[in-house]
């Protein structure tokens, strides 16, 4: 039977010490109470099920911070032998929760679905953690009207980094999202914002805001995605302000399906395409954005668009400025 430590300290009613063996943490969730804080060590934590966290105040914190390059000391993994189901490795529906110093990993044939998902209007506190769910899945989820804060967390190589639905309205800032599919992905009337972060070299979009989505996107880095920069669709009204999208993408910046965003303040450098391009009746309102040094035109229209562009510089194209096309 694992061996748990339990002592206690001021200002919190228990501090368990949890040692990196089979089953210690699933038992010493078990054994949680409210306000209990769980200290893993160095090593390797395999999971069988999904560890759900429905405890209010339980905080599960690693001492030894994550490294930049190499693997974290203290990892928990869904192991493709153990894990079975579509189901999260980490399932948060308490309010009150703490995560810090972890990285979350699924094997690369589990069966599960993302490594955290956060739900049931949890207002949980994720930082400094390393999130990596494979290349099929998604690494964090947060729906059901959750708002969490996602502060410092190195998220990588999974199908969608950051997926957002469901009426969530998190807090994202400093976090570093690359080699996945898709960067961050908004839908179903998604909000809150993502601040500070630095989004790069993701095989399709860095950034898609879509399904009447309102997340405002705000000093953000995102450079050489697959295809786009930012994409916007299905009547999203996300907003983008002070960005830097530059790398080797096909268009910096995408509208399409009736999006309506709002883009300020932003440069978008060196698309292969354009620079920005709108269509299938996408509106939106641009100002005081500068496009340069894209491969066709600066900003392209059709296809029935009626964007707003007011102070915005167009330079550096190697085609044309601005093209219109269709009924634009």
């Amino acid at each position: 039977r694992p061996h748990t430590e339990m002592r206690q300290f001021e200002n919190s009613p228990a501090t368990v010490f949890v040692p990196a063996e089979q089953g210690a943490l699933r038992e010493a969730l078990q054994r949680a109470k409210k306000n209990t804080t769980l200290v893993l060590s160095k090593g390797v934590y395999e999971e069988a099920e999904v560890l759900v966290i429905d405890v209010e105040g339980l905080c599960i914190v690693a001492f030894d911070e994550i490294p930049l390059d190499g693997r974290a000391p203290t990892t928990i993994v869904g192991n493709s032998n153990l894990l079975t189901g579509e189901s999260p490795l980490f399932h948060i529906k308490a309010k009150d929760f703490c995560l810090r110093n972890v990285c979350l990993e699924l094997s690369s044939q589990s069966p599960g679905d993302c490594c955290l998902l956060i739900s049931d209007k949890s207002e949980a506190s994720i930082e400094n953690c390393r999130i990596s769910a494979g290349s099929k899945f998604i690494g964090i989820e947060i729906g059901q009207y959750a708002k969490p804060t996602i502060k410092g967390c190195d998220v990588v190589r999974n199908k969608i980094g950051i997926y957002m639905n469901d009426h969530a309205s998190p807090a994202l800032s400093h976090n570093t999202i690359h080699e996945c599919g898709t960067g961050v992905c908004v839908t179903d009337h998604a909000s809150g914002c993502c601040s500070d972060s630095t989004i790069h070299n993701c095989h399709e979009a860095g950034i898609v805001a879509t399904g009447n989505s309102e997340t405002c996107f705000r000093n953000n880095e995102v450079r050489d995605a697959g295809v786009c920069g930012v994409l916007f669709a299905h009547e999203s009204c996300a907003r983008v302000e002070g960005c830097r999208i530059h790398g080797r993408h096909t268009n910096g910046v995408q509208a399409g399906d009736a999006a309506d965003p709002f883009v300020t303040g932003s440069s978008v450098a060196g698309a292969l395409g354009s620079g920005v391009m709108l269509h299938g009746r996408a509106r939106g309102f641009f100002s005081l954005n500068t496009v340069q040094g894209s491969c066709l035109a600066g900003v392209g229209v059709r296809d029935s668009a009626a964007p707003v562009f007011v102070e915005n510089q167009i330079v550096g194209g190697r085609t044309s400025g601005l093209v219109l096309l269709g009924a634009a």
